[in-house]
């Protein structure tokens, strides 16, 4: 597999994807951390997250297209050769759409 731009922008913006929802939970823990206090009898709750179904749809098939755009090959190259910017887009809408 080739690293070109696209390959590498496009994995940047899934690391940063993953750096958000750890920051969402990371703030979920410490108000519930300063809320309940620290002590050894409280039983940690599960962290839910709230979905905007609207922003996740869009999200996702931007990257689908991004990802067709780069594999199948019917949609002209100029426009093939910015597949990565559907898809980082996308991944960058996808995580917008998930909220704490």
């Amino acid at each position: 597999m080739k690293l070109d731009t696209g390959t590498l922008i496009v994995v940047g913006m899934v690391l940063l994807f993953y750096l958000r929802l750890i920051v969402i939970q990371w703030g979920k823990a410490s108000r519930f951390n300063r809320s309940k206090g620290k002590t050894k009898s409280n039983t940690y709750e599960p962290l839910k997250f709230k979905f905007n179904w609207l922003l996740i749809g869009i999200g996702a098939a931007m990257i689908i297209f991004g990802i067709l755009m780069k594999a199948v090959g019917l949609f002209g190259i100029w426009f093939e050769e910015y597949w990565w910017l559907f898809t980082s887009i996308g991944i960058f809408i996808f995580g917008m759409g998930i909220r704490n």
